[in-house]
């Protein structure tokens, strides 16, 4: 593409011949490249007039050929002239144009709008990684809930994710710009599907694991937090440092009744954590090799139900502490 990419002390700068594309076959690329020296031709193969300006460092020359100042002054993504040739030079332009409409706040064309609505078998060409890419950026936009309605309205969510029918976006904004709980909250009302979906755009295993956790979180309902037993039991599954994201969450997802309940709950819950009782096994004062030398035993699974048994008698009896509580569990379920 007679592109060459200039390193000039820590920042790297890609300079781009002037060119004309010529067809597109598979929807993605164009069939041939052809070289010029003409700056407005150049210009006439970009997608949306925001992106199809250029200015001259030395001269201090603008080109604005397709007025995409006009654009961005009324926060209009416009296509650079028939918006159906544009998008079908290019399948991933139809979601580009989306993600620009959430992470800037700007608003489609009305001539854009029914061309993406339009490109759906160009669209269905893409890469899952390209997909990705411009998911991520719609999902943390500033306009996130828009920009996910018109994903929704045009069908293209369909394409890569047709399982998928209950999209939660309402209200999406008012989240974090984090990722793994933007993806539980849109999926809050299809849970099941989202590890089928996470591998169809093959998401990255850390990112689709903690999604994963907080969908499993948000069944934790906060009416049954009032016993300690049960609220520890909870905690557990939270961890303590995942409390506040759960919360904020839980907010937005319950029934006004239910977060009046939560707002109560949380309090406790907030206390709970400071507390130095061990929420896993693995912060018990005890371990496996404790409980063989101690009480004569051999390796077996018996060894994981002493520890299970320990850390849950704890959870119901504040005077069993330390060593010692974990002692007397284990003295008695081996009596027993």
């Amino acid at each position: 593409h007679g592109t060459v990419t200039v390193c000039l002390e820590d920042a790297s700068y890609e300079v781009t011949t002037y060119r004309i594309d010529v067809g597109s076959s598979d929807g993605r690329h164009p069939d041939s490249v052809t070289f010029s020296d003409d700056l407005v031709e150049d210009l006439r193969r970009r997608d949306f007039t925001i992106n199809a300006m250029a200015w001259d460092p030395i001269k201090n020359v603008f080109h604005d050929p397709f007025d995409g100042l006009g654009a961005l002054r009324d926060q209009l993504i416009k296509a650079v002239g028939d918006p159906v040739a544009r998008l079908s030079e290019d399948g991933l332009r139809s979601l580009r144009a989306i993600r620009f409409s959430s992470t800037l706040g700007f608003t489609l064309s009305v001539e854009l709008e029914a061309a993406v609505r339009g490109s759906l078998d160009t669209f269905s060409k893409v890469s899952v990684e390209r997909v990705w890419q411009e998911m991520r950026k719609l999902l943390l936009g500033i306009e996130a809930e828009d920009g996910l309605a018109l994903l929704e309205s045009s069908g293209m969510r369909a394409c890569f994710w047709p399982r998928f029918h209950a999209a939660h976006h309402i209200g999406i904004d008012q989240l974090p710009t984090d990722l793994s709980m933007r993806l539980a909250y849109y999926f809050s009302r299809q849970p099941e599907v989202f590890p089928d979906c996470a591998k169809a755009l093959r998401l990255p295993n850390r990112l689709s694991r903690a999604a994963a956790e907080m969908l499993t979180n948000t069944k934790i309902l906060p009416s049954g937090l009032g016993d300690r037993y049960q609220a520890l039991e909870s905690l557990a599954l939270i961890g303590r440092e995942g409390l506040e994201d759960w919360y904020v969450l839980q907010s937005l997802l319950l029934s006004p009744r239910e977060r009046e309940i939560l707002d109560e709950r949380i309090v406790y819950l907030r206390d709970l954590s400071t507390e130095s009782i061990a929420l896993h096994i693995s912060e018990l004062p005890i371990d496996g090799a404790w409980l063989m030398k101690t009480f004569g035993l051999v390796p077996s699974r018996e060894i994981g139900g002493l520890l299970d048994d320990c850390l849950r008698e704890l959870w119901r009896d504040p005077t069993l502490i330390g060593v010692e509580g974990c002692r007397e569990v284990v003295r008695r379920r081996l009596a027993s």
